[in-house]
C-alpha cells in the first residue's frame, strides 16, 4: 500500500497563507493536512508587573486566564477556517494549534516532528533579501533549519 504524504501547513489566515495553502492542496493531491496555527504563550503572573502593582494577584489570574481562553477560541476558529479552505480544495485536513514560548518556526519544526509529516508548507509575504534580513522570516528560518523537506508557496 503506498504511504498517504502527511503535510503540515503553517497557516496564519493571512491572504499570503490561504494563497499558500490552496497552492500546497494543489501540488500534493491525496496527502493528508494538518492546518497548523502558532500562537503566543500569554503573559504570566510573574510577567504582569505594572499590573501586579495595582490589583490584586486574583484579579490579575483570572484577567490572565480570560485572554489565555480568547487567544485559544481565535487560534482554534483560525485552523478551522484554514482546514475547511483545505478541504473546500478537496484535501483531507484537520486543524491543528500550538504555543510558542519563542520563535515560531522553532516551534512549527517540533511540530512537524512530533506528528511526523513529511513535508512543512508556509507562504511567504516576499519581504526580499534585505527585509528578512532586518526582520526575520519564518518561511527563511524552516528552509534552513527543518530536518524534512520545505515547500516554500508565494502568495
Amino acid at each position: 500500500m503506498p504511504h498517504t504524504t502527511e503535510a503540515l501547513i503553517a497557516y496564519d489566515g493571512s491572504e499570503p497563507s490561504s494563497a499558500a495553502l490552496r497552492a500546497a492542496v494543489a501540488l500534493l493531491p491525496g496527502a493528508n493536512f494538518t492546518i497548523l496555527v502558532v500562537h503566543a504563550t500569554p503573559v504570566t503572573l510573574d510577567q504582569a508587573g505594572a499590573a501586579r502593582a495595582g490589583l490584586p494577584d486574583a484579579v490579575v489570574r483570572e484577567g490572565i486566564a480570560g485572554l489565555e481562553r480568547e487567544i485559544l477560541t481565535e487560534c482554534h476558529a483560525r485552523a478551522e477556517a484554514g482546514a475547511a479552505l483545505a478541504r473546500d480544495a478537496g484535501a483531507v485536513a484537520q486543524p491543528a494549534t500550538t504555543a510558542a514560548s519563542g520563535s515560531v518556526w522553532r516551534e512549527i519544526l517540533k511540530e512537524a516532528a512530533r506528528r511526523d509529516s513529511d513535508v512543512i508548507t508556509c507562504g511567504t509575504r516576499g519581504l526580499g533579501g534585505l527585509g528578512r534580513a532586518a526582520l526575520g522570516s519564518t518561511s527563511s528560518a524552516l528552509v534552513h533549519h527543518a530536518d524534512r523537506p520545505v515547500l516554500v508557496l508565494p502568495a
